[in-house]
């Protein structure tokens, strides 16, 4: 959104459209990631095979991304950086 329409809103009409917005969000990534399993479980079914990752290699990628995380925290604030690694967190924790 335009910040310079975002500024002419109430306090009343931001905080209605923060709140869609979280929503919004909260629905898509269920959406997304009950959507997911079936698109996995259909391609297995069809012969498509999947490469996991070793635990080490996964920890490997996470240390040479951590550059990525501080640029995103410097760029969009430490509270967005602490809400996209606290979500990151949780869809890790229901994967394993």
């Amino acid at each position: 959104m335009c910040k310079r329409f975002w500024d002419r809103l109430t306090p009343d009409e931001q905080a209605l459209i923060t709140e869609a917005a979280k929503e919004a969000k909260d629905f898509e990534r269920k959406t997304i990631q009950a959507f997911e399993l079936t698109a996995l479980d259909e391609l297995k079914s069809k012969g498509v095979e999947f490469s996991i990752l070793p635990e080490a290699e996964v920890t490997k990628l996470r240390e040479k991304t951590k550059a990525v995380q501080e640029k995103f925290t410097v760029e969009f604030g430490q509270a967005s950086a602490a809400e996209m690694m606290s979500d990151l967190e949780r869809i890790r924790s229901t994967k394993q």
